[in-house]
């Protein structure tokens, strides 16, 4: 059975915040969380748990959480890591590093947690390839006028790939898309954004406009933000 170890390091953090183990979902793998009080106890505890994904939720200093879960994403014991975090530069470091799987803030909904740690045990990093195998991302690349094999479709259909597999993640999360696009291409996040923004650009303004009416409705897309774009594409792509 799969493990799932979540480590916290202030009373305030307890499980009962997220209360994940009520989920239905979490009854297919084995659930253990643990106070810490030292840094140490994170190696430690993921030594002796060997879970497949660690949940961080602490707040050492910075430099070395990342020193931790480095070693950790290091070791021959395949684990996905989710940090929990509540400070914007500790956000931009992890972003940098590309070590965790997915970052959330500390007020993420039980119910996200739980979609998410359920699709990083299915999640693989497909290949361009094989994404492009997938029949309605074509028809999709076709439809809103992308360059198949440019880098800024690459990413976006990249990230509408994992957010059609994890839908939650569009209610506040999108950040967490993207990151995962920049970490399996290994470039920077901030690159992936801006990439996902001209292509944005580029279907607002495509001029087959059957196509766009058949996603948007009669809407105006010009004013639609990202997240409503990708929730427009996917809830498309479902009924297809």
């Amino acid at each position: 059975m799969k493990k799932v170890l979540y480590l916290y390091d202030s009373l305030s953090q307890e499980i009962n915040e997220f209360n994940l183990i009520q989920i239905e979902s979490y009854k297919q793998y084995a659930f253990e969380d643990v106070f810490i009080s030292k840094i140490e106890e994170i190696y430690y505890l993921f030594e002796q748990v060997c879970p497949d994904v660690l949940i961080l939720n602490s707040r050492f200093d910075f430099n070395n959480q990342i020193e931790i879960i480095k070693s950790i994403s290091r070791t021959q014991k395949y684990c996905k890591i989710i940090m929990i975090i509540d400070n914007k530069e500790f956000q931009e470091m992890l972003f940098n590093s590309q070590i965790p799987h997915r970052i959330f803030y500390k007020n993420v909904a039980k119910d996200i947690l739980a979609n998410t740690i359920s699709s990083l045990f299915e999640e693989n990093n497909l290949t361009l390839d094989e994404i492009y195998r997938i029949k309605i991302l074509n028809d999709l690349i076709e439809g809103l006028d992308l360059k198949k094999y440019n880098a800024a479709t690459r990413h976006f259909i990249k990230c509408l790939y994992i957010l059609y597999n994890n839908i939650s993640l569009l209610d506040g999360h999108l950040n967490n898309a993207y990151y995962v696009v920049s970490k399996y291409d290994n470039v920077s996040f901030n690159a992936v954004k801006k990439s996902i923004s001209r292509v944005i650009e580029t279907i607002k303004y495509s001029s087959n406009t059957e196509y766009l009416y058949s996603i948007f409705g009669y809407s105006n897309i010009k004013f639609h933000t990202p997240t409503e774009i990708f929730h427009k594409i996917i809830g498309y792509m479902k009924k297809l």
